[in-house]
């Protein structure tokens, strides 16, 4: 099961709701959608979407089609929606809600293959494989469609999907992370229990001072992990030396870790600006830092990454 863990900040979807009963909406979902498009809807939101907003006693949900949305609010008191399809909605249109998704941790998971057996076939997956060191938190489920040029397009093997779970990371309440106290004693203390060969104090304590941030990992006041960002704060990030202690590894400090920094680069970027965030993968942990949504080299655009190792002569 090819999965991430992701911390998505608060957002907002225009969307069409219906109510469905759980015992037939295998069935009647697609039959949904397909309205959904009949209809003319696509033109206004193009269904990035599909959202599972919660159930009721009797076995009844709302499940909704839709795309992100950005509300603006005019100085004349006018609201607009700007939607992927129309990016500037003065009104609401008939049969459309907006729904705010609240910030949450989300299990995110690749459903491969055509629609709707792809998605069908992977919740009983999901349940099957669940990952470790996560508790699902129910209430609602989002299942996030890939762009189509046809309608055929869905219908292929290598059409992607994703299903969103919301998650909270177990065993993770004595954890927390502090920014810009890394000493270069303790920078050094880690990564030799990593086993690397270190600079010396005076090298690593530069290199601290000319990052753009420091994490120091805490479980309770023991410090047990580290990292740290370098970059232009605009375009490009790249995480450096991160560690966890041995005896923290495999119970959520390192992905812990990593959640901290992404959310620390989402909050540093200008809204709606786009920049990469790379790292070197230590031997053995390629599976965690995929898990933690990063992509392995060589891929779609991208050959494998290269480095080298230059003597200062200053």
């Amino acid at each position: 099961m090819n999965y991430r863990i992701e911390c998505v900040p608060e957002f907002t979807v225009l969307a069409k709701i219906r109510s469905f009963d759980a015992k037939n909406a295998a069935e009647e979902i697609p039959k949904f959608w397909e309205e959904y498009y009949r209809s003319g809807n696509g033109a206004i939101a193009c269904g990035q979407f599909g959202i599972c907003f919660g159930g009721s006693a009797d076995g009844t949900f709302h499940y909704g089609i839709g795309n992100r949305c950005e509300v603006e609010q005019k100085p004349d008191g006018a609201t607009v929606c700007h939607v992927f399809n129309c990016p500037d909605l003065t009104r609401i249109p008939d049969g459309f809600e907006v729904r705010t998704i609240p910030a949450q941790t989300w299990l995110k998971v690749e459903a491969r293959g055509a629609l709707p057996k792809s998605i069908q076939s992977t919740y009983p997956e999901i349940e099957k494989e669940w990952p470790g060191g996560l508790e699902r938190i129910y209430g609602m489920d989002i299942e996030e469609y890939g762009c189509c040029e046809t309608p055929e397009d869905s219908q292929k093997d290598d059409y992607l999907c994703r299903i969103w779970i919301p998650v909270k990371l177990l065993g993770t309440e004595h954890y927390s992370v502090k920014t810009d106290v890394l000493t270069a004693s303790e920078f050094n203390r880690l990564g030799c229990a990593a086993g690397w060969e270190m600079p010396s104090e005076k090298q690593s304590a530069a290199a601290l001072r000319n990052s753009l941030v420091t994490f120091s990992l805490y479980n309770g006041g023991t410090l047990i992990g580290m990292a740290r960002l370098i970059g232009d704060r605009a375009m490009a990030y790249m995480v450096r030396e991160v560690v966890v202690l041995p005896e923290f590894q495999k119970q959520g400090a390192g992905t812990f870790l990593m959640l901290a920094v992404q959310q620390w680069i989402a909050r540093d970027v200008p809204d709606g600006w786009r920049a990469s965030c790379e790292l070197f993968a230590a031997e053995g942990q390629r599976d965690f830092y995929q898990h933690c949504g990063f992509v392995a080299l060589p891929h779609s655009g991208n050959e494998n990454g290269m480095s080298t190792m230059i003597i200062g002569q200053k």
